[in-house]
């Protein structure tokens, strides 16, 4: 993420901001199948009405209980099992929490030999879509969590010739760049971005966002993110070019850039702010709800465009007293590319859950420029999760929304550094790179509610946001919020010394 805003909150206020809620109490644990003690995740937890959290992949969660007694009945719930009350009093540290499936055979539901049509099921749920979806002028409350993972699978630097430099300078060049790629090479890197704020949103799907408060987990020196690649290139090209030249930029036959400086003060002046940009956090979190969303941008095809997919109705359960469908689809035409489950209402035929994936052979984009300019990108993995809640409006919004992506990127470019000045030094090299990204976003909405075309328009979005660097994941940063619970690959994640 490229940040370039300028700093514009105060240092007082920052950490006043990362102060609230430390002395909160919070409530942990983790919600369990009774039956075969596996985590069940996306669960509800809830106390009363409208206030309450979902458990992770893992079934753990975390829920801020300060402004209940401990007599407060807490429950909960998740498709395809019993509904559990408990008292907040006896969820002690990490309590295990056991759930009853409640899946029935169809012939049990249905004593006669005839059984729903799931194909006409699937017609109802796509006539009802606008009774049961409104998108509309709202403002959320959301928490965000987003985890990058990235892997090198192949890196190469070579610096092909350059005017101004002997024989040796060229091979002292190349051997730091080797020493360079395999450093990056080693092993993968991950990040997590965490931020809390206010969404707003209005019926044409323009959106505008206040962030409360926003932490980056990483370790910098094993960051393997393309921008941090960048960054690291032109230090070792630092040591080589000249400091207070300009230099004209060229891949191939194409411009890159007119004037690019290497001017160390300049660029250590971006560097240290330890800032998001605003607009880019809003528009991650626009384009996800509008993935799951039922409009022409949705990626939920297998609810829009029916033909394109096989249905079977696998069973029935119970949730919040209501029948509830289990429909699993699949790929029938070429162009559909995902498979999972769909949970649908029975009485009011609004889909409450859904679980997808790309189907075995799918894929996303694919981009080939591989012989033409040396580039190829790849979506390669594809899996969503999304929970909608019907609210007092009488329309259902997402609750909790997952999405992870995977995405393969090759480039083989090569690059010439002109000086803008009347020695016109030249350094060619060529630069080759194929990585995987895998990026997690996970949208847990914690209060939803309408407002008005004025509100919208007059709320003024700030250019960027400061955040809290961590070394090692903090619990007591979250103190106070009910935020989504970290899995243990994030609890465990540290910066070495």
């Amino acid at each position: 993420m490229r940040i370039f805003s300028k700093w514009n909150v105060s240092i007082i206020g920052f950490l006043c901001l990362i102060s609230i809620g430390l002395n909160a109490q919070t409530n942990t644990g983790q919600i369990l199948d009774s039956k075969t003690k596996t985590p069940v995740p996306f669960a509800n937890i809830q106390i009363g009405e409208g206030y309450g959290v979902i458990s992770n992949e893992e079934g753990y969660f975390s829920i801020n209980t300060e402004k209940f007694k401990a007599s407060d009945s807490l429950y909960i719930s998740s498709l395809g099992y019993k509904k559990k009350g408990i008292t907040i009093k006896e969820i002690s540290e990490d309590a295990k929490i056991f759930l009853d499936e409640e899946i029935f055979d169809l012939q049990t539901v249905y004593l006669s030999n005839k059984q729903p049509d799931v194909y006409a099921i699937m017609e109802q749920v796509k006539l009802n879509l606008d009774k049961n979806y409104k998108p509309n002028l709202t403002q959320h409350q959301l928490f965000n969590r987003s985890t990058q993972t990235v892997n090198i699978k192949l890196l190469d630097f070579e610096i092909k010739k350059g005017t101004g430099y002997n024989r040796q300078q060229l091979k002292n060049f190349n051997i730091e760049l080797d020493a360079l790629e395999k450093d990056l090479k080693k092993g993968y890197s991950m990040a997590f971005t965490d931020f809390i704020g206010d969404f707003y949103r209005d019926s044409s799907h323009s959106s505008k966002l206040k962030v409360i408060k926003a932490t980056k987990l990483i370790d910098p020196e094993n960051d393997k993110s393309l921008k941090n690649i960048e960054k690291r290139g032109k230090q070792a090209l630092l040591k080589h070019l000249n400091k207070e030249a300009t230099y004209k930029v060229k891949s191939g036959l194409f411009k890159v850039d007119d004037s690019l400086s290497f001017n160390d003060s300049k660029n250590k002046k971006i560097e240290n702010k330890k800032t998001y940009n605003i607009g880019e956090l809003k528009n991650s979190v626009n384009n996800i709800i509008t993935n799951h969303e039922f409009g022409e941008d949705s990626k939920l095809d297998f609810i829009l465009e029916q033909y394109l997919y096989h249905y079977k109705l696998l069973n029935i359960t119970y949730y919040n007293d209501e029948l509830v469908y289990v429909i699993s689809f699949s790929p029938k035409k070429g162009k559909a590319k995902f498979t999972g489950i769909l949970y649908v209402n029975e009485n009011d035929h609004a889909v409450l859950k859904i679980d997808y994936r790309f189907a075995d052979g799918k894929r996303g984009k694919n981009i080939n420029l591989r012989f033409l300019l040396g580039l190829q990108y790849t979506e390669s993995g594809w899996t969503g999760a999304v929970i909608y809640k019907k609210h007092n409006s009488g329309y259902y919004f997402p609750n909790y929304i997952k999405q992870e992506d995977t995405k393969r990127v090759y480039a083989n470019r090569p690059f010439k550094f002109k000086e803008n000045n009347s020695k016109k030094h030249h350094v060619k090299f060529n630069f080759k790179i194929e990585t995987e990204m895998t990026e997690k976003i996970e949208l847990l909405f914690l209060t939803h509610s309408e407002i008005s075309q004025n509100t919208f328009e007059t709320f003024k979005q700030e250019d960027s946001v400061p955040y809290l660097e961590l070394g090692a994941y903090d619990a007591s940063v979250w103190k106070g919020y009910n935020a989504i619970e970290p899995i243990d690959a994030m609890k465990a994640f540290k910066v070495q010394d």
